[in-house]
């Protein structure tokens, strides 16, 4: 595997950005498992093991709320490597102030909604250590934090269609340390989760004013506005931004609204035992997406040109990558998943090996059918299997309100989603090559 990704580095230019953009990824992961470690002991010292729970489940809503993109972010960033690609700049301008336009009639709406929900919050939630008024306003700081990253998915798509993926990536790592050790000083100072929101929330708006700042001077053709936006080209893109929209919901039911129907059934507590032990299962996993979401504009370059050698190189390159991280890791949780969490939270989080077992397996095929659907992701195609996504990850979130079973089941169910969509897109994976 590794003696032919090196063989990748003598390649020309997609070699080096696919190279940079790896690097660059792995620093990002770096940071996000060392946040993720340094904050659950840190919460459950200071908040509790309630408090932690509640903190994971506000910190939930900016999720959804970048669903209401529509998808547009990620299929802006396919149609501008198409643009780039045909060197129409004209079209690019088009593409990217429509989704702009979009981006902001949603930004005002969502805000709208925001303050009506936070006027109806109870006066008495009882969720967690915190009163009322500070989930009122947690909340309003944390929709703001999802708003501006909705302005920051359009500007990335620029950085990632100029070539500029490992750029961006780059600069969005620091981020990641910077909003978690903030985080981790308020909590350890004896502050709640109103300061805590407010430092994750300052951090993001500074990234997207550092992102337009450069861009304005790397890609002035990139400035937002309105003058360019055109109605045609938006509704061009609703059709993959729908399906873009549906596999991101998938995702978000499965990874976060799982976790809001269980502390919602068995309480915090519980909410945060599943969401740290899936953590752990899905940390070391994350490394098998280094390469492959670096490869996504490049799998758009070649298949817009027509190149199916390097398209089924880079296919076979990041299963390789997948396979040798996903399995390992998930054979070492299986048996000492229970310790590490144990020792993770310092006895404050327990769970079986059962639950390490389904989760750790259920990442594994995640991480699997995620890189085997890439080739369809970067042509706008993920409709093709994004609906059955939804379906299972919706029954998997749905499943503790109905059946009151407990974290084990909850994750077994996790694990029969996977499996279904891996099934569906190596069909479909199947049938494309064939035509």
């Amino acid at each position: 595997m590794f003696h032919r990704f090196s063989s990748f580095r003598s390649r020309g230019a997609t070699a080096r950005r696919l190279v940079k953009g790896f690097g660059a990824n792995l620093l990002g992961k770096f940071w996000i498992a060392a946040v993720q470690l340094l904050l659950v002991p840190v919460l459950i010292s200071a908040w509790g093991a309630d408090g932690y729970g509640a903190w994971l489940m506000l910190t939930t809503i900016p999720l959804y709320i970048l669903l209401t993109d529509f998808g547009m972010g990620n299929a802006l960033a396919v149609e501008l490597t198409r643009a780039i690609t045909r060197k129409d700049e004209p079209m690019a301008r088009r593409a990217l102030q429509s989704v702009w336009v979009f981006m902001c009639l949603i930004s005002g709406v969502v805000l709208m909604i925001a303050l009506a929900a936070v006027l109806l919050w109870p006066t008495n939630p009882e969720v967690g250590p915190f009163p009322s008024s500070a989930y009122r306003i947690a909340i309003m700081l944390v929709v703001i934090e999802a708003l501006a990253g909705l302005q920051q998915a359009v500007l990335r798509a620029v950085f990632h269609a100029t070539h500029r993926y490992a750029l961006e990536t780059f600069q969005q790592s620091f981020s990641i340390p910077a909003s978690g050790v903030l985080v981790a000083i308020a909590a350890s100072s004896g502050q709640g989760v109103v300061i805590a929101a407010a430092a994750s929330a300052l951090v993001r708006i500074a990234m997207v004013v550092a992102y337009g700042w450069q861009l304005a001077r790397l890609e002035p053709w990139s400035r937002l506005g309105w003058a360019a936006a055109d109605r045609n080209t938006f509704r061009r893109l609703m059709s993959p931004s729908l399906s873009a929209l549906t596999l991101s919901l998938s995702n978000a039911l499965g990874v976060q609204g799982v976790l809001l129907t269980i502390g919602w059934t068995l309480g915090p507590a519980a909410a945060g035992i599943y969401g740290a032990a899936r953590m752990l299962t899905r940390i070391p996993l994350q490394f098998s997406g280094l390469l492959v979401r670096a490869s996504l504009p490049e799998l758009t370059r070649s298949q817009e040109a027509g190149n199916t050698e390097l398209t089924r190189r880079l296919v076979r390159l990041n299963m390789r990558l997948t396979l040798a991280s996903a399995l390992p890791v998930a054979f070492v949780l299986a048996i000492f998943g229970p310790y590490f969490l144990s020792l993770l939270s310092k006895g404050a989080l327990v769970a079986d090996h059962l639950l390490f077992v389904f989760l750790g397996a259920a990442a594994a095929i995640c991480t699997i059918w995620t890189t085997l659907s890439q080739p369809l992701v970067a042509l706008n195609r993920q409709g093709e299997f994004a609906y059955i996504a939804v379906l299972c990850y919706g029954l998997v979130a749905l499943q503790p309100l109905v059946l009151h079973q407990d974290l084990t089941f909850a994750a077994g169910c996790a694990l029969l989603a996977e499996v279904t969509i891996l099934l569906v897109v190596f069909r479909r994976n199947t049938a494309g090559s064939r035509s």
